[in-house]
């Protein structure tokens, strides 16, 4: 997978779409964030969007970054955004980017990004929705941890329930799907973890 990243990054132009959820105020970091990765990469041809979190009007900011993902891509209307790449994580409790279970942003069906209220965390979010997502050729999911144990098994070997484990909504279409797990976060699986 590293191997086809490089040779992918190396053939084209690249674009790092930079997602940052949580609403906040912006800070220093993400601009160091941002230039230490590009630079990393050394490429000319280095294009960046995201999130603006610091926005006091989350539905404004998830429409600013759907508008820039639409011109980006050159997308008509209805149609999503064809990611390389979606790194993803899950909580403990089967959420995925900032689609948590039982919240309205999982049936935003022909949005690319929407702002999503999280009650149990009292706070907004802005989060891809997961037909977006879903539209990437690839999609790792990286779990770690023990307390994810119950959660993984449950996505991974239980019914399908998205309301509660939205991280089953992340199905790639026409792409693949890969999930890098710990061994203490994969030691509920019964059909185990390979090396």
């Amino acid at each position: 997978m590293w191997r086809w990243l490089e040779v992918r990054l190396r053939k084209r132009s690249t674009a790092f779409l930079y997602m940052i959820r949580r609403c906040v105020r912006r800070f220093l970091g993400i601009k160091y964030v941002c230039s230490s990765a590009t630079n990393a990469m050394s490429r000319p041809t280095i294009r960046t969007a995201r999130i603006k979190g610091e926005y006091p009007d989350a539905d404004q900011a998830a429409l600013e970054y759907e508008k820039a993902l639409c011109e980006y891509f050159k997308l008509k209307a209805g149609e999503y955004p064809r990611f390389d790449l979606v790194l993803a994580g899950m909580g403990n409790e089967g959420h995925t980017l900032s689609l948590f279970p039982g919240t309205k942003a999982l049936h935003a069906d022909g949005r690319i990004a929407v702002r999503n209220w999280i009650g149990k965390l009292y706070t907004e979010r802005i989060t891809l929705t997961a037909p977006a997502a879903s539209n990437a050729a690839h999609i790792i999911f990286m779990v770690t941890g023990a307390d994810k144990a119950p959660a993984l098994k449950a996505v991974l070997e239980g019914p399908f329930e998205p309301d509660q484990l939205p991280a089953q909504l992340l199905q790639p279409q026409n792409g693949k799907l890969l999930w890098l797990v710990d061994t203490t976060a994969g030691s509920m699986l019964t059909s185990g973890i390979r090396d």
